[in-house]
């Protein structure tokens, strides 16, 4: 029997939990998490889906079996490398899914990589846009504007722009294929806000850098007085193209208008964005069948991170509000 295991049993890996017990294959689940009140809330979440699977609650790592063929990490950041490290030290892992922020200080990054390259572990970080039919839409489009520069720029309100703001950073290195060559902290606030969760922070305001291919990003959290959420919208803008993207609803659009004489519009529409517990299923059944699976490599997303931990630290530290070379996002 195959088998899978959740560590971090949280509001996000509960949603993992009901994503892979949605699927048909066979295969035991266990779950981990030191706080019985997190296991409380994921083995209701578990009950609330019709499955045939064996489930299994720990509060400890070393409860788990020795051979793992799907782990997912879905703890804080600032458990994650000591996770990690004693999961690998336990048991023999095929697949391994991260969470993101993967970590908080760049040398962690680098202690993971070593780590990881130590065993035969496959490695993917959870930047699940790669995996949502809009975004694959957009990375053809994109293909027949080869060679065009384009300025792109996410746009919302109180999103959380350092717990989310690599997922729009590595949809953007997809759409490309391309990287994030640096990233500017001129227009982040100065104020660094608390964040929901205890101990960690938030940015807002826009973090703009540049691409490989010479592409230039904004990704812009706008604080407002209410401090609600608002919906993120993505514009690309080139000199025969513009496109814009609005995520969320049942359908997702996206409007290109070409700029001829006409300034010919045409909307694509694609299903709306699949939730994490939706995802999920298909990443458990990629990894069990030998398939593919539509997520960032560790190794792919390493810069990236890197260079956006680096300057949100640059940030707090110009802000005298750090004095450790780790930044408390999660």
């Amino acid at each position: 029997m195959k088998k899978v295991a959740i560590i971090g049993a949280g509001q996000l890996g509960s949603r993992h939990l009901q994503g892979v017990l949605k699927s048909s294959f066979e295969f035991d689940v266990y779950v981990v998490d030191p706080y019985l009140s997190s296991l409380e809330v994921a083995e209701g979440r578990a009950g609330e889906i019709e499955h045939l699977h064996e489930v299994y609650f720990e509060e400890r790592i070393s409860r788990l079996p020795g051979v793992l063929d799907l782990v997912i990490v879905a703890t804080n950041s600032d458990v994650r490398l000591s996770v990690l490290k004693n999961l690998l030290i336990q048991s023999k892992v095929g697949t391994l899914i991260l969470e993101k922020v993967l970590f908080q200080s760049v040398h962690e990054y680098d202690e993971a990589q070593e780590l990881i390259q130590n065993t035969n572990t496959t490695v993917f970080v959870n930047h699940a846009r790669r995996m949502q039919e809009v975004y694959k839409g957009l990375q053809d489009l994109l293909g027949e504007f080869e060679g065009e520069v384009f300025d792109v720029d996410y746009y919302g309100s109180n999103w959380g722009l350092g717990c989310n703001g690599l997922h729009l950073s590595d949809a953007i290195c997809f759409m490309f294929n391309d990287e994030i060559q640096y990233y500017d902290i001129r227009e982040l606030d100065s104020e660094i806000v608390e964040s929901k969760r205890a101990g960690f922070v938030e940015f807002t305001g826009t973090l703009s850098g540049k691409t490989k291919k010479n592409h230039s990003i904004r990704i812009t959290s706008r604080k407002t007085r209410d401090g609600l959420p608002s919906g993120i919208s993505l514009t690309l803008n080139a000199p025969s193209v513009r496109i814009s993207v609005k995520e969320g609803g049942k359908e997702t659009l996206i409007i290109v208008t070409r700029m001829n004489q006409e300034a010919d519009t045409k909307v694509i529409t694609f299903p709306g964005m699949l939730f994490q517990s939706d995802l999920s299923k298909i990443i458990v059944e990629e990894a069990l069948s030998g398939r593919s699976i539509e997520l960032t490599t560790y190794e792919e997303a390493l810069v990236n991170h890197k260079l956006f931990i680096e300057s949100l630290l640059n940030h707090m530290k110009k802000s005298n509000h750090v004095n450790s070379n780790k930044c408390p996002i999660t």
